[in-house]
């Protein structure tokens, strides 16, 4: 009878068609129709012949639920359209938008800019996290800096010299330091930190390049470009603010002593509060991602913009985006059209588990 009950759900939600090419209204009901089939097989229970399969098959559907999800937020995304095309630049923009339930808006947020540059460092400071929580590791374990990492920095981490490990990740995200970057990617490994970030959902943030200042490469640079996208790292940010990654506050508090202060932070005026922010620019994208805080509702807003240093376009879409959640009181003021979709969401969110497609 459940079995039956989930198939059903299941077969109508297929019905409905690619949820890439669905409107608002066939997407909230695809939702619904696979939220129904996962609540049917979670009343199986676990003694029952075929629970295994069962469980199985609810993972399955909670990804397609999270496919619903992801491209119902992104149908109601056309708010952002006027805020990125009066840059002119719209086709090298990347933006996301979310708020700590991960409920989004976005532009072009699957599709990787021209480069993260040292907006990449997000990554590493979870990747560091994560493996000292799994290793037993003290934060406060001083490691030595190889003066192979050397090359030109404003950060002050310097080498042959011990610091503690998270003095080093406070740096590289506080001061932008690609020295502290360097010797945290030789402290975790290539694969060490590709392998969290992909156990963690990131099938697109890859870190294969050391940090290069004006000129002079350091030991084991690495191949390849690094690479994220702005739906993924929107969702790092959230984990942070959620405390879902480990020592989380020392990663929020380096976030809050962003020297950088020209991009998210410039467009952030009373009664908005600026909660933290991790920059990246250089000859290839110009990008923020920001946390603040609107009317009690905490959010995070990512931009980046291809091959331009054009930092005022960059503080205009931040500001507007800003404005719009001001004057909405969130995403939306008429929810009327979302009630059918808002209110079969689970209580904790679980159809939106990431911020990115699965």
């Amino acid at each position: 009878r459940l079995w039956h009950r989930a198939d059903k759900a299941a077969a109508a939600a297929i019905a409905l068609g690619d949820p890439a090419t669905l409107p608002q209204s066939a997407l909230a009901a695809a939702y619904n129709h696979w939220n129904a089939a996962i609540v049917a097989l979670s009343q199986i229970a676990p003694e029952t012949l075929g629970a295994a399969q069962a469980t199985t098959r609810r993972q399955q559907y909670e990804q397609q639920r999270a496919i619903a999800a992801y491209h119902y937020d992104t149908a109601r995304s056309g708010f952002l359209v006027p805020i990125v095309e009066q840059t002119g630049m719209a086709t090298r923009v990347r933006l996301t938008v979310c708020n700590l339930e991960r409920e989004c808006r976005r532009w072009q947020g699957n599709q990787p800019p021209a480069n993260p540059a040292s907006l990449i460092k997000v990554p590493v400071a979870i990747a560091l996290m994560t493996h000292l929580q799994e290793a037993g590791i003290d934060p406060s374990e001083p490691i030595w800096v190889d003066p192979g990492n050397w090359t030109e920095d404003a950060g002050t981490t310097w080498v042959n010299s011990e610091y503690p490990l998270a003095q080093i990740m406070t740096d590289m995200v506080s001061a932008s330091s690609n020295i502290a970057t360097n010797q945290l990617i030789d402290y975790l490994g290539w694969e060490g930190i590709n392998a969290i970030l992909h156990s963690q959902g990131y099938r697109v943030t890859r870190i294969s390049t050391k940090l290069v200042g004006e000129s002079t490469y350091p030991a084991n640079v690495g191949t390849g470009p690094n690479q994220l996208t702005t739906d993924e790292l929107t969702d790092m940010m959230v984990a942070i603010y959620n405390h879902e990654i480990p020592h989380a506050e020392l990663i929020q508090a380096a976030l809050a002593e962003q020297r950088d202060r020209n991009l998210g932070h410039a467009a952030v005026l009373p009664p908005i509060n600026w909660l933290g922010e991790k920059t990246g620019r250089n000859s290839k994208v110009l990008g923020t991602t920001t946390a603040l805080s609107v009317g009690g509702q905490r959010y995070i807003i990512t931009v980046t913009l291809d091959r331009s240093a054009n930092e005022a376009a960059v503080r205009s879409i931040v500001a507007q985006v800003i404005q719009h959640l001001l004057t909405h009181n969130g995403f939306e003021l008429d929810l009327a059209s979302s009630d059918a979709f808002e209110s079969a969401l689970p209580s904790k969110m679980d159809s939106r588990p990431q911020t990115f497609l699965p």
